[in-house]
């Protein structure tokens, strides 16, 4: 695990924190890359959005489910 400092700065009205090089080369991220932040015991966790391909590369036979489509039960059609 990667582990390095920074400090949190005003940014117009919010704060902000800068991710230093070496992660933003690591995990390639660029200015508009998602990320999801999760807060918990007082711990703020940056992760970077998993991207659609990626995330439908991991179904598979196992894990593959049908749709379930039942017989109308109003004027659905």
């Amino acid at each position: 695990m990667q582990t390095l400092q920074t400090n949190v700065k005003k940014w117009g009205n919010s704060l902000a924190i800068r991710i230093p090089n070496a992660i933003v080369e690591n995990l390639k991220l660029n200015d508009n890359t998602p990320l999801d932040i999760k807060v918990s015991k007082n711990k703020i966790i940056l992760s970077k959005k998993e991207e659609l391909s990626h995330l439908l590369g991991k179904i598979n036979d196992d894990n593959l489910h049908t749709d379930d489509f039942s017989t109308p039960r109003g004027k659905e059609w």
